[in-house]
């Protein structure tokens, strides 16, 4: 979720006791004209949106965000995707890198539930 609150916590309790899944706050900043930026930000990943501010965003797009908010003199607060980019790969004979089975599973997990939650959001199909 592209997002701006006065009280990120609170507002991240409050969204994640209503979701079907279980949430994690990434990245927290506090900037200056947060509406400013938020817009900007939301209107860069428009292609992205599954609804409202939510957005199925990658590890490149959330670098781009990064990047934008620091080079607009945003203050980063919180990090915690440092701990999901650190997931331990397994090579293979030729060195090429392949997910763990339980990460390819994980991963299938992941987007199965994303796709509920669209159809939810969309008026496709219940939870």
């Amino acid at each position: 979720m592209i997002g701006k609150s006065s009280d990120i916590y609170r507002r991240f309790a409050i969204i994640d006791d209503h979701s079907p899944i279980e949430l994690q706050l990434f990245r927290v900043y506090r900037i200056e004209r947060n509406s400013i930026h938020e817009k900007r930000l939301q209107k860069l990943f428009l292609t992205k949106r599954i609804r409202g501010g939510w957005f199925a965003l990658n590890f490149d797009d959330i670098d781009e965000i990064d990047r934008y908010l620091l080079e607009n003199k945003g203050t980063l607060i919180l990090d915690n995707l440092k701990k999901i980019k650190q997931i331990p790969q397994k090579t293979n004979q030729d060195s090429t890198h392949n997910p763990t089975p339980d990460l390819m599973q994980d991963i299938k997990n992941l987007e199965d539930v994303v796709e509920k939650l669209k159809g939810a959001l969309d008026g496709r199909t219940k939870l």
